[in-house]
């Protein structure tokens, strides 16, 4: 077996995570904790008897659970990308090869439950990039308000109790708040726990939008952005660069 075969087979077990995660964590049936243990035990075994393809395996089947389990950074980008090619998995693992994990600056997955518990840290949160996350759901007409305050976003991106916003647009949200996880800046299961708090509230209706709307007006957004959803990528990637002083 030769190294293209090694990262081929690496390859095969991430798509296989990408592809498990969407199905089941994305959709509430399983905690990330959860998924990443089923997922290590039903993936250990390789269908070779050949001790070669055996200490491959073995390997790949390492590196991708480590990827889940503490490189969080990483494990974003595999779930959350448009696509994960062979190209992206040998980027990959360079990454992992020659990185650390980046400091945590949100709730690790253990930390993230489906109830009403924060989305992130208080202080990983800078004043000035709750001004500029307000600032972008107000010029993007997000919600049906005449203007969101810091206060009131502040409220939504902590799950506070009885804390709620109408929605102008499901999908333009949906990708806010994509944006905001692809940066760290919040946690992993956004949708849950919007839809456990009742936070987002549908325009029509009045009532919460559940997870699997928004999972689905996120998809339908990535298949065809448009001109407003991808200002709304470039001001939330401007704003995960201003982190807070040491």
């Amino acid at each position: 077996m030769n190294d293209k075969d090694e990262l081929h087979g690496l390859w095969t077990i991430l798509l296989a995570a990408r592809f498990g995660y969407r199905n089941e964590v994305t959709n509430g049936v399983k905690t990330h904790q959860r998924f990443v243990e089923d997922f290590a035990c039903s993936h250990k075994h390789v269908n070779c008897n050949k001790m070669g393809c055996k200490n491959v395996h073995r390997r790949n089947h390492n590196i991708a659970k480590r990827i889940l389990m503490e490189r969080h950074d990483l494990a974003q980008h595999l779930f959350n990308s448009d696509a994960f090619t062979l190209e992206d998995c040998i980027k990959m693992k360079n990454v992992f090869d020659t990185t650390d994990a980046p400091p945590p600056n949100i709730m690790s997955h253990e930390d993230v439950s489906d109830t009403k518990r924060p989305l992130s840290f208080d202080c990983h949160l800078t004043k000035e990039q709750m001004v500029r996350i307000a600032h972008c759901a107000n010029t993007n007409h997000l919600f049906c308000v005449s203007e969101v305050s810091i206060d009131d976003m502040q409220s939504l991106l902590e799950c506070k109790s009885n804390f709620s916003l109408k929605v102008e647009n499901t999908r333009n949200v949906a990708v806010l708040f994509n944006a905001l996880l692809e940066g760290n800046l919040i946690g992993w299961n956004w949708k849950k726990a919007m839809e456990n708090g009742g936070h987002l509230l549908s325009r029509k209706t009045g009532k919460p939008i559940s997870a699997t709307t928004l999972s689905s007006a996120l998809s339908d957004i990535k298949r065809k952005p448009t001109p407003t959803s991808k200002r709304i990528e470039d001001e939330i990637r401007a704003i995960t660069t201003l982190r807070p002083s040491i």
